[in-house]
């Protein structure tokens, strides 16, 4: 059971740094822009997202297998999504479109 929640009614940008989701609901009702880095630990918790645009530099860590709703767009704009072992599958669920225009993104399982 999560902890605690963190809504966010507009729009998150992390700028530098890291953002560390630990055991909580994160909500982002409109665009969550990543030039840091957005690093989630926990698979307690639920990540509802409208957008997402990971921007060059910027980075989503995941360490458990957590799984991101997301009723808009998933955007690369360079940026990675990384994980912490092999074993570790996040899951997203796009409603919207997924572009890439630059940026890993390998896409593995059965």
């Amino acid at each position: 059971m999560p902890n605690t929640a963190t809504n966010i009614n507009n729009d998150l940008t992390i700028k530098t740094g890291t953002l560390i989701i630990n055991n909580e609901n994160l909500t982002c009702s409109n665009t969550l822009y990543i030039n840091g880095c957005l690093s989630d630990n926990s698979t307690t918790g639920t990540n509802t997202l409208k957008n997402v645009n990971i921007n060059s530099g910027g980075s989503m860590f995941n360490s458990a297998n957590e799984v991101y709703g997301i009723s808009g767009n998933f955007i690369m704009l360079g940026g990675n999504l990384n994980t912490s072992a092999n074993n570790i599958k996040p899951r997203f669920n796009i409603a919207g479109n997924l572009l890439i225009l630059s940026g890993p993104l390998i896409v593995t399982g059965k």
